[in-house]
């Protein structure tokens, strides 16, 4: 798996201070309530288009006081919902503001429900008296009347409209209790105060001023009622958030990003919650840890750990750098290291094409100096492919290689009979040495260079060494058969010392190779002379031109995580 990661621009979540406010949040909870709000506020808009439109082709709301142009305030609320929708989608609210965004939105629309249900009633002082003739004196008949002229209209089988809506908003998104109780009981208070509003503008006949307000009540209770189970289910909804966004967490660092994973662990990206620097950690996947297979497990976790040892061992610049190693409380291993701005070789190759010869020198130097440094501490790399080849900016400078994955590092010398089954092979077929082939066991250094002469091949042809259709058939390649000329697979011109370079770190005898990655980094310096160098220059003019020509943060992210295995 590669550790390909990429530093995107992204709003920063404020800290939480305490358990009373939704700010702090995980971005990735954070995300996952915005993309609930959209479905909610594009639910509201198109029922309410609906019923709206549907009373209006049926004139079921045919009166003096519903015309069409009537209805044109009900799309306010409609439009509201679907620009709430849009800027959920787009991630334009932010932690900070989401609270502010939901409660508004749920005035709002709340206001827009009791609209479209009563309407402003220019005809009510005419409708009342009407009543009174039916109904006469007895205050239960008007009240059977009035409910039945409105109550159709304002609830469902008895239960308030405003109150279906106020139990789906705190029971979906996740808000503070405070914040939902101030939401909820605003927003009952909508119907009555609109029903008080419309009635006393257009007059009340006194002989049923008290039964209207006994009405304004018998609808409102209800409403208050599901105002107070919201704000009570609110506690399990928020509470549930917090414990998701909590378990983000790993010592001092928050998760903000899954960037991706593999057949062993999972690539985030980070934030430490006091200073200012990101990160990525890699942690073991849980499946793979919780393995029904003790030895798979074990297997997985001492590989892991070892991977986060032998890598802070290294001194290399060009080695990926670790910051921090520990357990989680599930007992899950996390390392964390830094994030990286640019793309892996395998993404680089298969977006911009094959690299000029002395670029290929220039990068694959540097992943010299880390082989080397690794090489003297004892360790070697045994899964050295271009998706573990990373290419980023480090201060001004690009092209900046720093070699990643070290998930299969050994110890030079050391049977690895605990970490891989007896007679089983190591690394990925395409970019493995033929006595790796037969065991792990028997590659040493000069394995890795074997791999890195594989990768030099793929960067300057964008085209594997040997290109079979099976892994088993890729292997054999790598034991019988005698790689094709670095000139037939190109139409750049190859410089025979560079053609020699690449086919002595081909050779099947690891003893015909170079003896060391130092050696080899030489030889690869030597085989351009006379060529023009890649310099940093030349560098920055590439990464410049590829920078400009992305639309946004978000095509850029998604151009250097392409390059994830999965």
């Amino acid at each position: 798996m590669s550790d390909t990661v990429v530093a995107s621009r992204v709003n920063r979540s404020p800290e939480r201070k305490d358990g009373s406010t939704y700010s702090g949040v995980a971005p990735e909870v954070h995300q996952e309530a915005c993309r609930r709000l959209s479905w909610l506020a594009l639910i509201y808009s198109f029922t309410y288009l609906a019923v709206d439109g549907y009373g209006i082709a049926t004139n079921s709301h045919a009166g003096p006081e519903h015309t069409l142009v009537s209805h044109l305030p009900n799309l306010i609320p409609i439009t509201i919902g679907f620009l709430v929708a849009a800027a959920s989608r787009a991630g334009k609210i932010t932690p900070k503001l989401y609270p502010k965004v939901l409660v508004a939105f749920q005035l709002i629309s709340t206001f827009g429900i009791v609209l479209g249900a009563w309407g402003w009633e220019t005809q009510v002082d005419r409708g009342l008296r009407e009543l009174v003739t039916i109904g006469g004196s007895n205050p239960d008949t008007f009240l059977a009347r009035l409910k039945e002229r409105h109550i159709s209209i304002v609830s469902v089988d008895g239960v308030p409209w405003v109150g279906v809506w106020l139990l789906m908003v705190p029971l979906v998104l996740p808000l503070s209790p405070k914040q939902t109780a101030i939401g909820s009981l605003l927003s009952a208070s909508i119907q009555p105060l609109y029903f008080t509003a419309s009635l006393l503008a257009h007059g009340i006949p006194p002989v049923i001023d008290w039964w209207v307000w006994r009405f304004i009540a018998d609808v409102s209770v209800p409403v208050y009622i599901c105002a107070g189970i919201a704000i009570a289910g609110s506690r399990v909804v928020y509470k549930l958030t917090r414990q998701l966004s909590d378990a983000r967490q790993l010592g001092s660092y928050r998760l903000e990003e899954k960037l991706g994973d593999g057949g062993m662990g999972e690539v985030w990206k980070a934030r430490h919650r006091m200073l200012a620097r990101p990160a990525a950690i890699k942690l073991i996947r849980p499946d793979t840890a919780g393995s029904p297979n003790p030895e798979v497990a074990r297997t997985a976790l001492a590989r892991f750990e070892r991977e986060a040892q032998a890598t802070s061992m290294l001194g290399s610049p060009h080695t990926i750098e670790i910051y921090d190693f520990g357990v989680a409380e599930g007992g899950s291993f996390y390392y964390v290291m830094e994030l990286l701005d640019g793309m892996d070789l395998r993404t680089m190759i298969e977006r911009h094409g094959p690299v000029p010869v002395n670029r290929a020198v220039y990068l694959l130097t540097q992943v010299c100096h880390s082989l080397a440094d690794a090489h003297e501490s004892g360790l070697i790399h045994r899964d050295v492919k271009p998706a573990n080849i990373f290419a980023c900016r480090r201060g001004r400078e690009d092209d900046f290689v720093k070699v990643l994955d070290f998930g299969l590092v050994k110890e030079t010398g050391a049977r690895d009979v605990q970490l891989t089954a007896e007679g089983t092979t190591t690394g990925t077929p395409a970019f493995m040495a033929p006595e790796a082939v037969y065991s792990a066991d028997r590659m040493d250094a000069r394995s890795d260079l074997y791999a890195l002469g594989c990768v030099g091949y793929w960067l300057v042809t964008g085209r594997l060494v040997f290109e079979r259709d099976t892994p088993i058939q890729t292997l054999l390649g790598h034991l019988n058969d005698a790689p094709p000329s670095l000139s037939t697979r190109t139409s750049q011109p190859i410089p025979e010392r560079f053609e020699n370079a690449i086919r002595e770190c081909l050779e099947k005898d690891p003893a015909r190779r170079p003896p060391s990655a130092e050696a080899l980094g030489e030889l690869l310096e030597d085989s351009i002379q006379g060529m023009p160098r890649w310099t940093p220059a030349d560098a920055r003019a590439w990464w410049a031109s590829r920078r400009n020509a992305r639309k946004s943060p978000a095509a850029s992210a998604s151009d250097a995580l392409s390059g994830v295995p999965g």
